[in-house]
Parts: structure tokens; sequence; C-alpha cells
């Protein structure tokens, strides 16, 4: 498989070497290229950590189908209107507005099949929000923010384990957190689950990006179908 990172990288870095060869006569272009050739090293660097994959087990791959109506921009207000009046013990953070995560990564498209992959945390593992993301882009799979949480509760929650379940983005996407909640605090990025057990409950609620996961856990993932 191509590594893109690395590629993009490397042309990046060519671009560094002749701007600095055409301009090294002045010392400030020189300053600019030591620093950008710095840069790019740590660039490759973080980019070559290998992801370990014997922390995720899949447990579970299906298919669903988006809503014909599904519209990204009111999702999560439409959803939770309905989301409260149904039967068993269910709750939901009030921050995770349609507003506030507005920037998904990717936003899922209407009546489209998209193949759903569940992965535990192995047993006395835990794994932090970057190990997280560099899983999921290595099995190419697209961020769906707290939208993709509630699609696939309306159409398979008949699927999902008891536990907690993650669906990460990257922290440019996610909502900064500007006041004190259950379980995070003011200024941080905050991450959507749904917390589902025995006995009918379901919690839609949110956690400090920096919390990461433990043995237990549940990472979900969305992968694009081609049709």
């Amino acid at each position: 498989m191509i590594c893109y990172e690395k590629l993009i990288a490397a042309l990046l870095m060519s671009l560094v070497f002749c701007g600095g060869f055409m301009y090294c006569r002045v010392k400030f272009w020189s300053m600019v290229l030591v620093l950008g050739l710095v840069f790019f090293a740590k660039f490759l660097h973080a980019a070559d950590q290998p992801v370990d994959n014997s922390k995720f087990i899949l447990v579970k791959t299906f298919r669903i189908v988006t809503p014909i109506d599904y519209d990204h921009g009111a999702q999560l207000g439409q959803f939770f209107r309905k989301f409260s009046l149904g039967g068993g013990s269910r709750w939901y953070d009030e921050n995770i507005t349609d507003k506030h995560f507005f920037k998904a990564s990717y936003r899922l498209a209407s009546s489209y099949v998209y193949t759903i992959k569940l992965w535990k945390v192995a047993k006395r593992k835990t794994v932090d929000a970057k190990e997280c993301l560099a899983f999921l882009r290595s099995n190419r799979i697209v961020l769906v923010g707290a939208q993709g949480l509630t699609v696939i509760f309306d159409r398979a929650r008949n699927q999902l384990p008891c536990g907690f379940i993650a669906s990460f983005d990257e922290p440019s996407n996610l909502w900064k957190s500007d006041c004190q909640g259950e379980n995070y605090g003011a200024g941080e990025y905050l991450i959507p689950f749904i917390y589902h057990c025995r006995t009918d409950t379901w919690i839609f609620r949110l956690e400090s990006l920096c919390c990461g996961l433990i043995n237990g856990d549940y990472l979900i993932g969305f992968c694009k179908d081609l049709l």
C-alpha cells in the first residue's frame, strides 16, 4: 500500500530544498530551509509510527442504508427530539448538537450503503486518541462523528453490544467545550459515545479526547461501499 503521508512529505521536502538553493544567499531563507527540514523530519517520523493492530479486535461487521431524507445539518436535532420519546431508559448530553458537531470529516450521504465495523479494545490494553485515529485511517474508515452514531442507533441498534461505543473524528472537527459537563471540563475536545447496557439503557454522552479507550470499550467505523 502506498504511504501517501510519506509521499506528500517527500514532495514538500523537495520543494523546500529547491527554495533553499534558490535563495540561500539570503540568511532569512537559509533559516527557513533549516526550519522546514526539521518540520518534515518530524512529519516523516510521525508517519512511520506503526499501528498496533493487536490492541483492536474486530467483533462485528454489518451494513446499513442511510435514510432517503438524511440531512447532515439537521440530523442531531431531529434525532434527539425523537430519541427522548422512545421506550426504556434514555438520556443524552444536550451539547451534542448540529451546531457543535457540524464539522464532521465526512458527511454521510442519503440513501447510501455503508459497511459498519466494530472493534473491541483488547483485554489489558488501552489506546489513546492518536492510536484510534491512526488505526481507523489504516482501515480506510471515514470519520463521521456524532451523526454516524445516531444513524446506527436508528438503523441497527440491535447490532450494538453492551458497553461504551466511540465515534472518533479529527480534533479540528470536534467541539471544544466551553462549559463544565458531567464527564469533561471546559476547553476540552470531546468525542461522542453511545453507552448501552442490558436493562435497555441508551445514553449518548461526551468524553474528553484525552481519555482514549480502555479494554472492553468499542470503536466504530464507517466504510464507503462501492456499488
